[in-house]
């Protein structure tokens, strides 16, 4: 894997997880996007968005439901 596409990986998800994660459809995550609720970037045929707006949501909502033990293996793992 190249340095920029770890970095990637390391700042965004796709808009799928994003959607898997915070237990929203896919619509409603492009819609943040649209309306500046979240930070998205085009990167081909695909809307990224920053993991550190997801994870923002997540908490300040209490969508992210995995207990917090798989909640903060989940955070770690994808943060890094």
């Amino acid at each position: 894997m190249s340095t920029s596409t770890n970095i990637i990986t390391a700042m965004f998800m796709t808009t799928e997880q994003a959607a898997t994660y915070l237990h929203v459809s896919t619509l409603t995550i492009r819609r943040w996007v649209k309306e500046g609720k979240l930070r998205g970037e085009r990167i081909g045929w695909q809307t990224l968005v920053m993991k550190e707006d997801i994870r923002r949501i997540a908490l300040r909502s209490g969508e992210g439901t995995l207990p917090p033990t798989l909640l903060n293996y989940w955070l770690r793992m994808t943060l890094e």
